[in-house]
């Protein structure tokens, strides 16, 4: 793995983010819902990525990879961040949420992407508002 494959996949994830905005400003929040998941892993695989270590797509892979930052960085809270990132995937499938759950969690899973970023050194805006 060079550099270079974790820094894409890093912009991917903020490309993601970005998106995410675009589709909260357009009112599609289940589109939103799904780019906020899918940075999220890209953030994930970024960071398993620069350790070397694998990392799947799948809900177990990217859990197991947060487990490992979790004890590297001795930061329990990444754990249950996650799995409050999971009700936006959710939320792709059943449509669950309301408007007022999905803009009151944006910042919380923005912030979580970033502090991921954030944890391979990469530079991040320090915003919390999406």
């Amino acid at each position: 793995m060079t550099a270079k494959e974790y820094v894409k996949t890093a912009e991917k994830a903020r490309a993601l983010l970005f998106e995410a905005y675009v589709e909260f400003a357009d009112g599609d929040h289940l589109r939103a819902c799904e780019k906020l998941w899918q940075s999220a892993a890209h953030a994930i695989a970024a960071a398993a990525q620069q350790r070397g270590w694998e990392c799947g797509d799948d809900w177990e892979s990217l859990y197991s990879v947060l487990d490992r930052l979790s004890e590297e960085s001795n930061d329990p809270y990444l754990i249950s961040s996650f799995s409050a990132l999971q009700m936006f995937r959710d939320n792709v499938e059943y449509d669950f949420m309301e408007d007022f759950q999905v803009k009151s969690a944006r910042p919380r899973a923005r912030k979580f992407i970033e502090h991921i970023l954030a944890m391979q050194g990469l530079p991040t805006d320090g915003s919390t508002e999406c």
